[in-house]
């Protein structure tokens, strides 16, 4: 398999629970592990960003 460049191995330990669901979202998806790892990851940072620019918008916003 071929790295994406400018991607480093990284090694996690996760719960048996965790591994059996990225094994799970990997076989439905035809993919690896790995890309459901990142896939999940990105998702959780991408929602918190959403709610951090939310929090600065709301912050910024004049009282009503």
């Amino acid at each position: 398999m071929k790295a994406i460049e400018g991607s480093r191995r990284v090694l996690v330990s996760c719960p048996p629970d965790v591994r059996e669901w990225l094994e799970k979202k990997a076989r439905y998806n035809g993919g690896t592990m790995s890309t459901e790892a990142v896939r999940a990851i990105r998702e959780r940072m991408d929602r918190e960003r959403a709610s951090a620019g939310k929090d600065r918008a709301t912050a910024a916003a004049p009282p009503e």
